[in-house]
């Protein structure tokens, strides 16, 4: 009998939750040419579904993520991966506004705040969201046939945790976890882990014989378990986990943060 290969992808699809109707679109989307595929360098610059776009100078074409933090023009997220039957055909790809309505699952945001400490970001529910440049790297750890590996990747397109004086282009509506944990690895005094101490705690990877190896950053949701109890298993397991958010791009810049030692519990970016 004839198997079709299984494609898993590096990341699962980003989709929309709540806002998107196709069949009678009321809300803000925007359609332009995608950008060509460089021959030398086919995976460079290709827009997968879930990411952010924004448009070339003409305002004719989307191209993957956002050049620079003066950038003023349409900020989207693409509703389709560039390489997708129909947008081929079509020529054009579909971008729901940031400044929709709509509620959005991404995978695409960023891991580690901090390179030198390795602390990561948090992704609490009312944490303020922008767009990563395209200048931006993320390096962090990960697990794979049972040996951590280091990678570091491009950002562009991608979110993260908006900074003072930065542009806002959604805020995360829910905090992830759900019944798990997606920092799974632990260090415990458990006389039944075979001496090694270390026991597994929810989604991701249920029993990695490593401490503080395959973190992930508080807030987002996780997809997969083990490929025997898969809840998506159309991605690599390292990458399957989505971050919820609200589109709310209104060209405002994030506030400062209230000084602990200050009376003050308001400040603007622009004071």
């Amino acid at each position: 009998m004839y198997t079709s290969p299984v494609v898993v992808r590096e990341f699962p699809r980003g989709f929309a939750t709540r806002g998107w109707d196709p069949q009678n679109p009321t809300g803000r989307t925007n359609a332009f040419d995608v950008p060509k595929i460089d021959s030398e360098h086919p995976g460079h610059g290709i827009v997968w579904q879930g990411m952010i776009m924004s448009t070339d100078d003409q305002g004719k074409t989307w191209k993957r993520g956002v050049d620079s933090a003066s950038y003023n023009g349409i900020i989207a997220i693409a509703n389709n991966d560039q390489l997708d039957d129909d947008v081929r055909n079509a020529g054009t790809l579909v971008g729901l506004s940031c400044s929709g309505q709509y509620t959005y699952a991404t995978p695409y945001f960023a891991h580690t705040e901090d390179k030198e400490t390795g602390k990561q970001y948090e992704y609490a529910a009312g944490t303020l969201l922008t767009y990563c440049l395209n200048d931006e790297v993320d390096d962090y750890d990960y697990i794979e046939d049972s040996e951590v590996k280091s990678t570091s990747r491009s950002l562009s397109g991608f979110v993260r945790p908006a900074k003072e004086g930065e542009v806002v282009i959604g805020v995360v509506s829910q905090t992830g976890y759900g019944p798990y944990n997606p920092n799974p690895v632990t260090w415990v005094e458990d006389p039944d882990a075979e001496g090694r101490g270390y026991i597994a705690e929810g989604l991701n990877r249920n029993a990695i014989p490593f401490k503080d190896t395959y973190k992930m950053p508080a807030g987002v949701w996780a997809l997969q378990s083990s490929i025997g109890t898969a809840v998506d298993s159309t991605s690599k397991i390292n990458n399957s986990y989505l971050l919820v958010f609200e589109t709310r791009y209104t060209g405002a810049l994030a506030p400062a943060k209230a000084d602990p030692g200050s009376d003050s519990t308001s400040g603007s970016a622009s004071e």
